[in-house]
């Protein structure tokens, strides 16, 4: 592979993303609608969360679009964020971060699954960090967004600390119901976690632990983050970041599945 120089970067001091930008999802034109252009959708921040006596120990904050032409070169849509954390008190108050963005069956509407906390401090870790997958729908192509009150999926101590990162797949990949993977993290390890939707969306079932840490002395020891599925020849193809036991180290693997 050939690096290429950065396609967006941080703005300038004083703007809402002016410390990092991250974690982009794409959506490519829609087919049939002249003009459309490709759309990111990323988190960032300016150092900062909501709360100003909380100590940012992740990339996440608030919500940005970006639009192209070509898929190269890359335009903020706003100066501002489309997507802030929620009311002081509401359970995404503090910080969220685009996990998946889809376009409804409409072909106008899209909604966005999140992840988000408020602050909230569990067992003595740091507020922040008991995030949950909520939920928001857009009526003008990602510019505005409309949540929803309560979150989709929680977390449950039996998988960790948090249920975070989520990617969506619509039942043209599955082949079956609506599928959510995310991960979690029980203080030692990182685990990826799976639930399914007969809803199309708006409810969620657990169905367990979709992918584990590799074994004892392998790359990705400690654990599976974020991912990214793909159809892949007769299955679906899992991109994931795997962590290093000792090192903390990060690099990408592979996992397939057929069901």
């Amino acid at each position: 592979a050939t690096r290429t120089l950065p396609v967006l970067q941080p703005s300038a001091a004083g703007r809402w993303d002016s410390s990092n930008v991250a974690s982009p999802v794409v959506l490519l034109p829609r087919e049939g609608v002249a003009g459309d252009p490709w759309r990111m959708f990323y988190y960032g921040s300016d150092g900062t969360w909501s709360d100003a006596a909380a100590t940012p120990f992740l990339p996440t904050g608030k919500c940005g679009l970006a639009t192209s032409a070509d898929g190269l070169a890359w335009t903020r849509a706003t100066d501002e964020c489309v997507f802030a954390p929620g009311e002081r008190g509401a359970w995404d108050s503090l910080h969220v971060g685009v996990g998946d963005v889809h376009w409804n069956e409409d072909g106008r509407s899209l909604t966005m699954y999140y992840l988000a906390a408020g602050d909230e401090a569990v067992d003595g870790a740091p507020a922040g960090i008991r995030m949950r997958i909520g939920r928001a729908t857009s009526e003008d192509g990602g510019l505005s967004w409309a949540r929803e009150p309560e979150p989709v999926v929680s977390a449950d101590a039996a998988e960790g600390l948090f249920a975070s990162w989520p990617r969506v797949l619509p039942p043209a990949l599955t082949g079956g119901p609506w599928r959510m993977l995310y991960h979690s993290f029980d203080g030692r390890r990182w685990r990826a976690f799976s639930c399914r939707s007969d809803d199309g969306g708006a409810s969620w079932t657990r169905e367990g632990l979709a992918l584990g840490p590799g074994e004892g002395g392998a790359w990705d020891e400690q654990g599976v983050g974020t991912r990214c599925v793909v159809p892949w020849r007769d299955r679906l193809l899992m991109i994931y970041e795997g962590v290093e036991a000792g090192s903390g180290t990060h690099r990408l693997g592979g996992a397939a599945s057929a069901d």
